[in-house]
């Protein structure tokens, strides 16, 4: 029987037709990417569709129709031909996870259903119909929900502005009534609302931030929550969360602002170290505004030295009021210093007593705040006495520190030596005196003299 009229090699030949075919049109068509591209965001284990259709309603069922990853091999993931899946030639890790809406077909809606999206399936895939001709392009990235903030920290001084912004991820088409996003200060206080959506619906925020946060209700769409923060406060300071529930995930994540105080009332130097009955400067300074006059300032210096506090300098409303009796006529203060912003002053006579925290209060209308240091006053040292020997007392020499250190052998080699000398000195004064006759009688007296000494001296 002639092979060429044989069943098998018609089912065979119709197989390969069914193969080679798709790849032609992949190859052919060189994968061109000058139809548009739409990017399709997708969340891992979600199910997601690929759009894909017809400008005009026409019923393609009976066609074969293509879809393609172009960068895998074999890159076929779903291949519609005669009513029903080809899967010949199918990517492995797409099957059981792809479908097509035969009723959608009728209609020229190609649409590619893709379930149970993983990282791998990230990617550009092509859809091709052939009749009218016709191919599109979709990007799917793929990832998981994530919320994050555009700057971990915040720099801002009082009274400023600053605006805030998280960014979390979204889905095409998701409507804001979907949202629910809380967003708060946490400080040693008690957590204070600034931000409130609820399925779309914004509540107020907490009182210390009635009618100074603005939102921007349209980048909620394009998955950014900015928050602008007006006429700043130090007590602003603090970690601000932001909590986002869209429905197809949840996250949060918070960044942390600090406000510093434009006004600042400073040190010169943090600690002073003094003696007794010396005199110390002490200085502070603070912000000042131009043509600030001195009767707007309001100054309150004192001394805690850990039992009582005790007023050294009071200004208020530029008039000076006396200090308190322990620094009584021994404070002066610079007035003039004060138009430049500088607390001068100088502490006289000092007492052990003076030791302690020093803190001064400024408060100067526009402005407060205060600053200290610490003042440690040491007792005077005695001054140093000479004594000296009066002419003709006999007082013992007084051993100094080589003499200390001489141990008792060598003491007694000492003692042996100046015997020795004494003694010579006594025999030569006897030769002296002794006429010539008794030399020789005392010359042997001498050494007899001499002899004995040595043996009770002993070795």
């Amino acid at each position: 029987m002639s092979v060429y009229t044989s069943g098998v090699f018609t089912l065979r030949f119709s197989a390969f037709i069914n193969v080679v075919l798709p790849l032609t049109h992949l190859i052919c068509r060189g994968y061109s990417q000058e139809a548009p591209t739409k990017q399709i965001v997708a969340l891992l284990g979600d199910d997601v569709v690929l759009p894909c259709s017809l400008e005009r309603p026409v019923d393609v069922s009976q066609l074969q129709l293509e879809w393609a990853r172009t960068d895998l091999t074999p890159g076929f993931i779903y291949v519609w031909d005669k009513n029903k899946e080809n899967v010949d030639d199918k990517q492995p890790s797409y099957v059981g996870r792809t479908s097509l809406s035969f009723d959608k077909l009728n209609h020229g809606d190609v649409s590619l259903t893709l379930s149970k999206v993983q990282l791998s399936d990230k990617g550009l895939y092509r859809c091709f119909i052939p009749e009218p001709p016709q191919e599109s392009f979709v990007d799917l990235v793929v990832g998981s929900f994530v919320v994050d903030v555009t700057q971990s920290s915040y720099q801002a001084e009082e009274n400023h502005n600053i605006t805030l912004e998280w960014t979390f991820t979204t889905k095409p088409d998701t409507p804001i009534s979907a949202l629910r996003i809380l967003c708060s200060l946490n400080t040693d206080r008690n957590p204070s609302t600034l931000y409130h959506l609820h399925d779309g619906v914004k509540f107020s925020e907490d009182e210390e931030f009635s009618g100074r946060v603005q939102s921007d209700k349209d980048a909620l769409r394009e998955g950014r929550i900015r928050l602008q923060l007006s006429r700043l406060r130090t007590e602003d300071s603090g970690l601000y969360l932001c909590e986002v529930d869209t429905g197809y995930g949840r996250g949060y994540n918070s960044c942390r602002v600090t406000v510093s105080g434009s006004f600042v009332v400073d040190v010169t130097q943090r600690s002073y170290q003094a003696e007794e009955n010396h005199n110390i400067t002490l200085e502070w300074t603070f912000t000042t505004k131009p043509d600030t006059p001195i009767s707007a300032l309001k100054i309150l210096c004192s001394l805690n030295n850990g039992h009582k506090d005790s007023v050294l300098y009071f200004l208020h409303d530029g008039v000076e009021f006396s200090e308190d009796e322990e620094f009584s006529g021994r404070v002066q203060s610079d007035k003039d210093a004060l138009r430049e912003g500088r607390i001068r002053l100088q502490l006289s006579r000092l007492r052990t007593e003076d030791s302690g925290l020093y803190l001064c209060e400024v408060d100067t209308g526009y402005g407060r705040g205060y600053n200290s240091c610490r003042v440690t006053v040491s007792e005077s040292k005695p001054e140093k006495t000479e004594t000296t020997q009066q002419p003709g007392s006999l007082q013992p020499p007084a051993l100094n520190e080589e003499t200390k250190g001489i141990s008792l052998s060598g003491r007694l080699i000492i003692f042996r030596a100046v015997f020795i000398c004494a003694s010579l000195s006594a025999w030569g004064y006897m030769c002296y005196h002794n006429s010539k006759g008794h030399r020789t009688t005392s010359s042997r007296r001498a050494r007899e003299l001499l002899m004995k000494t040595f043996s009770e001296v002993g070795p």
